[in-house]
């Protein structure tokens, strides 16, 4: 019997990755083309709905048609200027509406069909890809966004037909990768104390975020998006270089030329991208303008003369986020590094005096964050959770759950944790265990409930707790006790903070 599938997404601002975890594998979800991430595009027209790269494409004939990059509708975040200029849109409430013209007339489109579309369709690729049928759906969103726009985009999941949908943040789903990683297995150590910092670098944004580790316990202590975007102006300055050679050989009407500037913003990507592991990369495009192909050189050293004044402004916003928490560099554990900027050797540089010489980067940097989003809901699969989460993550603080000695992670800020530590457990010992004691914070004071006492021995037995409620009416818990499969125990309480 082959084991049960889980797929995580990242669904970032500018492109979407899935993968499938399986067992103790994981693959990632290629579209028909071979690509391992879908830009974030989207088609309208008739009925027709194109999704991703052709999407993208199509943009060039159809630019009152595609929607691109709709996640940065929420929270208001930045996009270029010229993305979506084609396309109509009004506010419906907080979330826009796009006006998209068909042939019977307009066609009113909302932030919230386009999601569900997109869901849709990382789904199926998963489900014809590799001929499974997922039981389980983590999505990894950005560290900052706001929750409400973390409960819009999970109603969207769940209007798509995903099932047994649950979020992750960006940082939480790269740290979940590195401690399943198997080089880092190796060396992990469950009483390891201190900082990790994450640091996301996507193309055109990038954030840090804060996590404590002590003992196997995590806890986030702050997200913060950077003004810097590291990759966006890399780009740009290497796109304006090209563009200056472009118009010396072919001429200035060059710079006028929106197609010509489409085809140079493409191969620009592709240099930098190749730049990360070449000393030098050629950029060939055939037909540029009038008919003229044009080539060029372009060398590593080139591109970290642009790439250092970029960098040097993202070591000094991330120096300046760690100030700003006390965090001391002797108390970093490790430094994760994430997002296509990641490859950038100068951007490496930069970070390296500031990560306490423990900078980890991901052979797969574009890819980690899905990865991330997999594992976890395989551990929550593996954990027994699929059915608690949903309701978990309605709580607002962090809970321990403690017997004696052993302590599991419930939740830490609505997201279940379950490496290192299990939500679900045995507690095994030679004397019966009759105190159980709920732990949980409230503005960070920990705080604890009244002792539960049990008639029924718990050694050798699992426990299963269900929660909900919010910082208003208190938290309200149901604690299950299983022996083997049948239920010979509940109990129900409330924690509020007095």
């Amino acid at each position: 019997m082959s084991e049960a599938a889980v797929l995580g997404i990242d669904f970032g601002s500018l492109y979407w990755k899935a993968v499938v975890s399986r067992g103790s594998q994981n693959s990632i979800v290629c579209d028909e083309h071979g690509n391992r991430c879908l830009d974030a595009s989207v088609f309208f027209n008739d009925g027709e709905i194109v999704i991703g790269s052709s999407a993208a494409v199509l943009t060039k004939s159809f630019p009152n048609n595609v929607i691109n990059h709709p996640m940065h509708y929420l929270d208001n975040r930045k996009c270029c200027s010229d993305c979506n200029s084609g396309v109509t849109t009004e506010m419906d409430g907080d979330y826009p509406v796009f006006c998209i013209p068909f042939t019977s007339g307009i066609e009113r489109i909302s932030l919230e069909k386009v999601f569900i579309e997109c869901f849709k369709r990382l789904f199926n690729l998963a489900v014809l890809t590799f001929n499974c049928d997922p039981i389980a759906t983590v999505i990894s969103l950005p560290s900052d966004l706001s929750p409400k726009s973390q409960e819009y985009v999970l109603s969207c999941a769940k209007a798509a037909g995903l099932p047994s949908v649950s979020l992750i943040p960006h940082h939480l789903a790269c740290i979940t990768a590195l401690e399943s990683s198997h080089e880092e297995s190796k060396d992990a150590s469950s009483s390891s104390e201190g900082i990790i910092v994450v640091v996301d670098l996507p193309a055109n944004t990038a954030s840090v975020s804060l996590v404590s580790s002590s003992n196997g316990f995590y806890k986030t202590v702050a997200s913060q998006r950077l003004q810097v975007r590291v990759g966006e102006e890399i780009t740009s300055c290497l796109f304006d270089y090209v563009m200056k050679e472009a118009c010396r050989k072919l001429g200035s009407e060059v710079a006028h030329s929106k197609k010509a500037a489409k085809k140079l913003q493409h191969e620009v990507v592709l240099c930098k991208e190749c730049l990360s592991s070449t000393m030098s990369s050629a950029i060939m495009i055939d037909s540029l303008f009038d008919g003229v192909d044009f080539t060029m050189n372009v060398t590593r050293a080139r591109l970290e003369m642009y790439a250092h004044a970029v960098a040097v402004k993202l070591q000094e916003q991330v120096k300046a986020v760690l100030a700003a928490h006390g965090v001391e560099l002797t108390s970093i554990e490790k430094m994760v590094v994430v997002g296509g900027s990641a490859l950038v050797p100068f951007v490496q540089e930069a970070l390296k005096p500031l990560s306490n010489g423990r900078l980890w980067i991901s052979p797969r940097p574009r890819e980690v964050i899905a990865e991330g989003a997999a594992l976890h809901g395989s551990m929550r699969e593996k954990s027994h959770l699929r059915k608690v989460l949903p309701k978990l993550q309605q709580v607002a603080f962090s809970i321990l759950l403690a017997v004696e000695e052993w302590k599991s992670v419930v939740v830490e800020k609505g997201v279940v944790l379950p490496f290192k530590k299990m939500t679900e457990g045995r507690v095994e010992g030679e004397k019966p265990v009759s105190d159980v004691i709920m732990l949980y914070e409230v503005n960070g004071e920990e705080k604890k409930c009244g002792e539960l006492h049990f008639n029924t021995d718990l050694c050798g037995k699992r426990l299963l707790m269900n929660c909900n409620g919010d910082q208003f009416s208190g938290i309200h818990i149901t604690l299950f006790v299983f022996d083997g499969n049948k239920e010979v125990e509940k109990k129900e309480f409330c924690l509020r903070d007095e």
